[in-house]
């Protein structure tokens, strides 16, 4: 006798001539399918927006700051025949041996999107470099400072403003260039920068890291008959990130219940949308291909059944193969009978004659080594 555990009154869903379309193939499983998909998209976007509103910067935040230096100055002339004006303003060409001094106006702004504290020191200085003609090589330089390195901070601001003013006596500076070049008598190119320069650093009290240095530079060219003033300040007006290292924190408790809820939602639906797309893999699996041939080749001799016959009422005799069944209905002219134990996965074909019950059951298993012989 063979143990085979079924119900007896269980009833198969699969019909011969239909085999691998399955029932939930029609408009009902459609709608569940789309209907999953919403649900799995709809409690996802829902748990992010949770997580969000619950949480503190999850992993960090972007902040992004920016700093503007500008720079005015006013060239103010010896006493001459030609300008009535005592001064001329910037981006001009100017006479070298006219010049008496030059006042320099730095303005520099810091601009950050997050109240923050912040320490920064600033100072001015100029640097008096002498070269070679082709500007590759230094014979001299020298550093002056013109004010003071000055320390503040903020406190849980988002900006601050430096504005100082500072005065080059251009004339000594071009009197030291042109001694040196007379002594010597070389050929040299001499310039004088003057910057402002800024350093920035964050507070431990702040969400991120700040380590900020910045130039707002100033070239005057020196021991030259003409005076063409250049700006540079490009890597100072500019935007730049960086990112917080704030752990997370809880900014509303009440939304974890609601997270948990969205989560589990999530979880179910996901679970059911991976069983429904591996019911449309698996729709036309080996096994299913092979039955549906034997059914097709022999649809005349066999009959489908939906209620599993009660093995206790018969002698149970296995065959091994479906042709020795196929020899049993030929010998007693009783019909094929095919009933699905468990659908897509095993079923059974049998001949009942008298007492005896002639069997032969096909599973995944039997199908994967018989595929696997041939091959």
């Amino acid at each position: 006798m063979v143990n085979v555990k079924r119900k007896p009154d269980q009833k198969t869903k699969i019909d011969k001539k239909d085999l691998g379309k399955r029932e939930t193939f029609g408009f009902k499983f459609v709608m569940l399918f789309l209907a999953n998909i919403i649900i799995v998209l709809g409690s996802f976007s829902g748990l992010i927006f949770c997580i969000n509103k619950t949480f503190k910067n999850p992993g960090g935040e972007i902040i992004t700051y920016t700093e503007k230096g500008n720079v005015d100055y006013k060239v103010y002339l010896k006493k001459n025949v030609f300008y009535d004006k005592p001064f001329l303003n910037k981006d001009m060409v100017y006479v070298a041996s006219l010049i008496d001094k030059i006042v320099i106006n730095y303005n520099y702004d810091f601009n950050v999107d997050q109240a923050s504290d912040i320490e920064y020191k600033y100072n001015i200085v100029a640097k008096l470099f002498i070269t070679s003609q082709n500007n590759s090589k230094t014979f001299f330089e020298k550093e002056y400072v013109l004010l003071d390195a000055v320390s503040d901070e903020i406190h849980n601001k988002k900006s601050f403003n430096i504005n100082k003013d500072v005065t080059i006596n251009y004339a000594e500076y071009n009197n030291l260039a042109n001694q040196f070049k007379s002594n010597y008598a070389i050929s040299t190119i001499s310039y004088l920068d003057v910057y402002l320069q800024v350093i920035e650093h964050g507070k431990d009290t702040n969400d991120y890291k700040l380590e900020s240095s910045n130039k707002t530079l100033l070239r005057i060219p020196i021991s030259e008959q003409e005076v063409n003033i250049n700006l540079d300040n490009e890597k100072v007006n500019e935007e730049k990130q960086v990112v917080s290292e704030t752990n997370v924190l809880i900014k509303h408790k009440r939304c974890i219940c609601v997270d948990i809820v969205l989560f589990t939602i999530l979880m179910v639906s996901l679970i059911r949308l991976v069983r429904r797309i591996s019911i449309i893999i698996n729709r036309h699996s080996y096994y299913d291909r092979y039955i549906r041939r034997l059914l097709h080749a022999y649809d005349r001799i066999i009959v489908n059944v939906t209620t599993a016959p009660n093995l206790k009422k018969y002698n149970v005799i296995n065959v091994e193969t479906f042709n020795e069944l196929i020899d049993v209905r030929d010998n007693t002219k009783e019909p094929i009978k095919y009933y699905v134990i468990e659908p897509h996965r095993k079923c059974e074909f049998f001949v009942t004659n008298d007492k005896d019950l002639y069997l032969f059951i096909i599973e995944e298993v039997y199908i994967g080594e018989k595929k696997s012989k041939k091959s």
